[in-house]
């Protein structure tokens, strides 16, 4: 009785084919859709970081916020980011909300590329709301002087 050699029919080698080339097919579309995602929420974190960066340059200029809308532009990482800010007062003495957007800037070859709002921070900025007393612990550094630390073994602190 002879040997059959048994092998792939054309019909089963075409067949696996299809069905590799979709595994492919969508293997490329989850990366694709993955770096999108990676790349939108690295820009979505600096936005975050400018808009905080907005409330923070407001609270160490020590200025009095002016209630209202004002916008400006940040460079940061790279990249150029459009804020918007708005105080309102909030009807106690002294204290003000302040809401910070952040938006990328398009790119110059994408002028009429729209912007979008990526991160919006909330702060609130006021003064003590009761005067300082005789009592109140003094909080700054001013003539404080470091603490000695401990000798060092088998000599002096110098």
């Amino acid at each position: 009785m002879p040997a059959r050699n048994r092998g792939f029919t054309l019909l089963e080698v075409l067949v696996a084919l299809v069905i590799v080339t979709f595994g492919i097919g969508a293997l490329l579309t989850t990366l694709t859709s993955s770096a999108d995602n990676v790349s939108y929420l690295r820009d979505k974190s600096l936005a975050e970081w400018v808009a905080l960066n907005r409330l923070s340059e407001l609270r160490l200029s020590r200025a009095r916020p002016e209630v209202g809308d004002s916008a400006g532009e940040a460079e940061f990482a790279g990249s150029r980011w459009r804020w918007r800010q708005k105080v309102a007062d909030q009807g106690m003495a002294g204290l003000f909300r302040i809401e910070v957007e952040v938006a990328r800037m398009p790119a110059a070859d994408r002028e009429g590329e729209t912007e979008t709002v990526m991160a919006t921070a909330v702060g609130f900025m006021g003064q003590s709301a009761t005067a300082p007393t005789a009592f109140d612990p003094d909080w700054s550094l001013a003539g404080v002087q470091p603490a000695a630390g401990p000798t060092p073994p088998g000599g002096s602190a110098q």
